[in-house]
């Protein structure tokens, strides 16, 4: 469908990524420094979208941008660094602009702008919209809800209209950037203390009490958002089976039962293990009555999961192996963050710690190995505590590396498009890290932690064979091994890896396939 844009900015670095989002949706985009108030009668009829800046907009006088809001509903958008100044909000009241975007602009909320722009002004969905459910338990990092975010976002570009509500666990809550169109309940947390071994983290209750809490919350909330389909995280009966007392709700009114998905990473555990433990605490029969498939995210050819774990054994014909899910950077992305950076033709590492509860232990080895350097062999640093770190020990971590001039951001909004501006990464050996550093190419070394499962080292160990990372395990980490790797960060070149990065799009397609097959109301989009 094509779409066209009318964007009035004065020429800047934000032009080139406006345009790399706006052309992603398939629009034709038309940039132009200034619009004079004769110009806008003319204007409006020949776009499907206009964009502002809030400084043009005033030249142009309140009445001309009015006008932009024709009678046809063109969307309008304001753009603005000060999103308190009373001129700009006059304007925004006066011409009924749909959005007000403060800069520095999140490449997400465009995303979103963009897709509910063009719901509204196509009406491509004449029928009730879908309302799809995720819920990841998080305890330890971030890995389970950065997947389903992602996933929730395939499904908004192909259903902007959709709604999506998460329940998560994170105790961070949900630290990422997402469009309109997705919302969350943040669960009571908890902490992993061993492999099946939780406890409250927060709350001086008991267990069982936890356990009732948290099942409750999940249980009025799907009885009162009552989605079409629903998307497990990894553990198919939740936490302490807390899903339990839902899945049996459901069950008892089979004509408004939502499509039912468990997504499983590439590597769970030690198959061997698993499999046993699946087999005793009754986890393969949940998955037997409870789910109409399995996704899992990965590729066969990578490590084949499916055998590994006998899925077939739990839900035979039921299992599909739908790829890699993974955020792709804009096009733009390098070279926009390595100029906000300032960091020209350096290269740069980039060193996450992922969720970062057990990442102070990397954090100050890389920091003693580029302390080791000198300054001519040393790369800029970017190090990513996370927003799961000990408070005292990121503050730390943020006076070493203010000392010696690393970057240091306790999160980042979008890994990916930093992935494309770094020219190496270190990190640990979760899903999220590693596929996103695969997904851009980049050359990466893998630090695998040595429990509480096994997911970690056979990931690495996975990805080493087959040529992707090279890795070692947090046992062996010390500052001089590091070192040798950072002097390679500027002969290291990118690849293209042979893996299959689809999964985020294909679990999408099949959420909403099942809820469609289970709920045959839900429109399909309209031919525009």
């Amino acid at each position: 469908m094509t779409y066209r844009v009318l964007l009035i900015e004065p020429p800047s670095s934000c032009q080139e990524l406006l345009a790399d989002i706006l052309q992603q949706h398939g629009a034709e985009v038309e940039i132009v420094q200034n619009v004079s108030k004769n110009d806008a009668v003319t204007l409006r009829w020949n776009y499907d979208m206009v964009c502002a800046d809030a400084r043009l907009a005033q030249d142009m006088g309140f009445g001309a941008v009015g006008d932009l809001r024709s009678e046809k509903g063109t969307p309008l958008w304001v753009m603005t660094a000060d999103r308190d100044n009373a001129c700009v909000r006059r304007l925004v009241e006066s011409c009924g602009a749909s959005a007000l975007m403060t800069r520095p602009y999140s490449s997400r909320q465009w995303h979103s702008f963009i897709r509910y722009s063009m719901t509204k002004k196509r009406r491509l969905f004449d029928k009730q919209p879908p309302r799809i459910l995720m819920y990841s338990h998080d305890t330890i990092g971030l890995g389970h809800t950065r997947r389903n975010a992602n996933i929730g976002e395939s499904i908004l570009r192909k259903r902007p209209d959709a709604s999506i509500l998460m329940l998560i666990g994170c105790p961070a809550g949900l630290v990422f950037d997402t469009p309109l169109g997705i919302d969350f309940i943040k669960l009571p947390s908890l902490v992993k203390q061993s492999r099946h071994d939780w406890r409250p983290e927060q709350l001086n209750i008991s267990g069982s009490r936890m356990r009732d809490l948290r099942s409750r919350l999940i249980r009025e909330a799907v009885n009162a958002f009552e989605p079409h389909a629903m998307l497990v995280d990894h553990v198919p009966g939740g936490v302490w089976n807390e899903l339990l007392p839902t899945f049996e709700n459901l069950a008892t009114n089979d004509s408004h039962r939502p499509f039912v998905a468990l997504g499983l990473r590439d590597i769970l555990d030690e198959p061997d293990l698993l499999r046993r433990r699946w087999q005793d605490d009754g986890t393969g029969e949940i998955i037997h009555r409870h789910y109409d498939e399995i996704f899992v995210y990965g590729d066969p050819d990578i490590y084949d999961t499916v055998t590994a774990y006998g899925l077939e054994e739990f839900a035979a014909g039921r299992v599909q192996s739908l790829g890699y899910v993974a955020n792709r950077a804009l096009p733009s992305s390098r070279d926009r963050l390595r100029q906000r950076l300032g960091i020209k033709d350096r290269p740069l590492v980039l060193i996450t710690g992922g969720g970062g509860r057990d990442a102070f232990g990397l954090m100050t080895v890389c920091l003693d190995a580029l302390a080791s350097l000198e300054s001519a062999e040393r790369p800029m640093a970017l190090l990513v505590p996370g927003p799961l770190m000990d408070p005292a020990a990121r503050h730390v971590i943020h006076e070493r590396a203010a000392a010696m001039g690393v970057f240091c951001f306790d999160r980042l909004p979008d890994l990916s498009a930093y992935c494309a501006a770094a020219d190496m990464l270190i990190g640990m050996a979760g899903y999220n890290s590693s596929v996103e550093a695969l997904a851009e190419g980049l050359p990466t070394l893998l630090i695998a932690r040595n429990g509480p499962s096994a997911e970690q080292m056979i990931r690495a160990e996975c990805f080493q064979e087959r040529g992707l990372v090279d890795s070692f395990c947090a046992d062996d980490l010390e500052a001089g091994r590091l070192a040798s790797y950072l002097r390679q960060v500027s002969v290291r070149e990118r690849f293209t890896p042979a893996i299959n990065l689809d999964g985020a799009e294909r679990a999408a397609a099949r959420l909403l396939e099942g809820a469609r097959t289970r709920h045959d109301f839900l429109a399909t989009p309209a031919s525009a």
